[in-house]
């Protein structure tokens, strides 16, 4: 505003330099004619109107007068005076200068003095000091000032976000509520003040108001979170949707901000707390809904020794939040060796495919020769039969084969695979147990050298990939990554419209301070209430092994979130299934 107001006075500087439009003063007492006296007023302008709730200072320019005298002295008088009594005056340090800065204040004391209904027209001159002796200016020029209070509105409420929740059960010590600082031309501090209201209101008899002072944030403790609402929801709910917003006041003057958030308070329980399942390692989940009703869940033969994990364990649930062993995808006398070396059974994938539940399961090789086999059988349970290799890194020209995922569209079926070397893509056979026209189909590559554990996704005509990056072993950066395209084939792109082939991606979640390398997600689960899920594998603090999670999965301006980019430790929320098994 400073930088503003010197503008302005530069422009009036240069814009009114001379005296053609200076006023006659009335009689002067000691101007004959012979006196030092200032005859020229340089700036501000004839008949200038300014707002003091607009700046902060103004600067009055002179030529200087001729002659032996001390100093100067700028003066105001009411508009009909003379000066013979002025109103205001404002000497100056010696008369090497010719001009003087008056602030906010010094224009507000003149204003004070001298307005009626809200407006001071004004006269002001200077006049030259000799000693005792004062030398009226032959000239004047008049002014109005006027206080009109600018608007200060806040244009940004920062948190809690809109569309946020505040759930008791959950909260800390305390919420708080932040904005940003007032906009305004005006000068002055605005106060602040939080209002809460129900989310049909209009704040004009608001459920509850805080005052900020002068700070762009409060905080209710959790105290007053729940007072709140014990004092506002229904009988019986758990829930209350509220509005909060700012006003902002300066003098008599107030203003609403230009936003409004929206805030749900619940006193609903904890649904769940992650880790769901820590009894033994669960790395690489994938899930399905079996014609029982049941999710059942395979994940990696992460220890062969351990009697629950060996040979591929199979988990069964009916909420998604609580699971109970039911068997293994293979037995030890069909435990399958597809690659040349000795090895456990890695992040299988099951689907339904006509008929059949089929699995495509990968299998560590020497020198990163890996390979992905294919089982089938006619219940999510087993037995599942080996049908051997059904992609070989020689024949398909690219190491470390693993992490098959299979997309389902209009008949078709498409395997996507890979890690750490390309995520590539075949099309199936129509029963999904070879490669369609193998002899001649090549593989496509859509996402580049720093991603495995492939989903996918269709969405709003969008084709979702959702991989995982980064360092997988505990305290490390693996996190789950996504980017789309418009075709199922690519180029799947970030926000910015970059490539995955370059390794561009947009974030969904990472670690935190409670679990570490997140990644290596299920498909997509969509419960009855419309609301997707995912199961995934963490490194709790706790924990040397990766223990199952559950997680939502948010869509926010086209893409897919969990709640705060990062692993649950608790939530009210649960999946919700009408019907049970």
């Amino acid at each position: 505003m400073t930088a503003l107001l010197v503008m302005l006075g530069a422009g009036i500087l240069s814009a009114c330099g001379g005296s053609e439009s200076d006023t006659p003063t009335g009689p002067g007492e000691q101007a004959t004619g012979t006196e030092p006296v200032v005859e020229t007023l340089t700036a501000p302008k004839e008949g200038l109107t300014v707002n003091l709730d607009a700046l902060n200072n103004l600067t009055f320019w002179w030529e200087a007068a001729r002659g032996e005298f001390d100093s100067y002295e700028v003066v105001f008088d009411r508009a009909e005076g003379d000066f013979t009594n002025p109103v205001a005056t404002f000497p100056t340090q010696g008369k090497s200068s010719t001009q003087l800065s008056l602030s906010y204040q010094d224009l507000k004391t003149v204003y004070e003095a001298t307005q009626t209904n809200g407006e001071a027209s004004l006269v002001w001159s200077v006049r030259t000091v000799a000693g005792q002796t004062r030398y009226d200016s032959p000239v004047h020029r008049t002014m109005t000032i006027t206080n009109t209070v600018e608007p200060y509105v806040v244009e940004a409420l920062f948190t809690p976000e809109n569309n946020s929740r505040a759930d008791l059960v959950l909260l800390g010590e305390s919420l708080t509520f932040s904005w940003s600082a007032a906009r305004s031309n005006g000068q002055k501090t605005p106060s602040y003040t939080l209002l809460i209201d129900r989310a049909e209101g209009d704040f004009s008899q608001p459920l509850a108001s805080f005052d900020a002072g002068q700070q762009t944030e409060y905080t209710l403790t959790k105290e007053q979170v729940q007072s709140l609402f014990d004092q506002n929801a229904a009988a019986g709910e758990k829930t209350l949707a509220v509005i909060w917003s700012v006003r902002t006041r300066v003098e008599d003057n107030s203003w609403l901000a230009s936003q409004t958030n929206t805030l749900t308070v619940t006193t609903l329980p904890v649904a769940y707390s992650n880790s769901i399942f820590t009894a033994f390692s669960l790395p690489d989940p994938d899930v399905i809904r079996a014609d029982d009703g049941y999710f059942y869940l395979y994940a990696t033969e992460h220890n062969r020794n351990d009697a629950n994990m060996r040979n591929v364990p199979i988990m069964r649930s009916s909420d998604l939040m609580n699971w109970t062993r039911v068997g293994s995808v293979f037995t030890d006398a069909t435990h399958p060796q597809i690659t040349d070396q000795n090895a456990g059974i890695w992040a299988p994938s099951v689907n339904r495919v006509g008929n059949q539940y089929v699995i495509y399961y990968s299998q560590p090789g020497n020198n990163y020769k890996h390979a992905i086999g294919v089982a089938v059988s006619d219940s999510p349970t087993g037995p599942f039969r080996d049908l051997g290799k059904l992609i070989d890194s020689n024949e398909q020209g690219v190491d470390i084969s693993i992490d098959a995922y299979l997309y389902q569209e209009n008949g078709h079926n498409y395997l996507f695979w890979g890690s750490f070397r390309s995520i590539s893509v075949l099309e199936l056979t129509e029963d999904g147990l070879a490669i369609k026209n193998k002899a001649t189909q090549k593989r496509r590559e859509v996402a580049g050298g720093q991603y495995e554990a492939t989903v996918v996704v269709k969405r709003d005509g969008w084709y979702y990939l959702i991989v995982s990056t980064g360092d997988y072993s505990k305290g490390g950066t693996y996190r789950l990554v996504v980017g789309r395209s418009q075709n199922l084939f690519g180029p799947y792109v970030d926000k910015d419209g970059n490539d995955m082939m370059s390794v561009h991606d947009e974030l969904i979640l990472q670690g935190n301070d409670t679990f570490s390398s997140p990644g290596h997600c299920s498909r997509i689960i969509t419960d009855d209430a419309g609301q997707d899920w995912i199961l995934y594998h963490a490194y709790p603090n706790d924990k040397d092994y990766r223990c199952l999670m559950l997680d939502r999965i948010n869509w926010v301006d086209g893409w897919p979130v969990s709640p705060g980019l990062q692993p649950t430790s608790q939530s009210v929320d649960r999946p919700v299934f009408n019907t049970r098994p």
